[in-house]
């Protein structure tokens, strides 16, 4: 759900403005009889650098947040994210899991991300890629 992620992302850096970067939300994993959810996060650091923080988290049966577990930080150079994104995805060791980038380096401050990241992710949200779904239906218009 919504509310979770954000949760997750509000102690996802202790320190500084948070503007995030990129946000990337894995499939659900399971483990057991449980379902864990991943995420990494990541923003601009002063020294042109990113942040990272990679977290997994589990909602219990009355969607409260139980268990949170932050799986790893660190400051890496911005070219070598995609090479850290596999490098975790080969830690997983799951062949279905996939995950969804967004990008919120677009927007100017914390509030307009979020408010992104809301519209994104309308409604409750199981970590699972959203289906895009799309009016085919065409308008008239006038030929030529």
């Amino acid at each position: 759900m919504y509310e979770h992620l954000l949760e997750v992302l509000s102690e996802a850096f202790e320190t500084g403005e948070v503007n995030y970067y990129k946000l990337f939300l894995f499939n659900n994993l399971k483990r057991g009889e449980k379902t864990w959810h991943f995420l990494i996060v990541t923003r601009n650091s002063e020294d042109g650098r990113l942040e990272l923080a990679a977290f997994s988290y589990e909602i219990g049966k009355e969607g409260k947040l139980n268990k949170k577990l932050e799986s790893r930080r660190a400051r890496i150079p911005r070219e070598r994210l995609a090479e850290v994104i596999d490098s975790l995805l080969v830690r997983i060791d799951e062949p279905e899991c996939d995950y969804r980038e967004i990008d919120l380096s677009r927007f100017a401050d914390r509030e307009s991300q979020l408010l992104q990241l809301r519209n994104l992710l309308q409604g409750d949200f199981d970590g699972s890629p959203k289906e895009e779904k799309y009016d085919n239906r065409l308008q008239p218009g006038q030929s030529g």
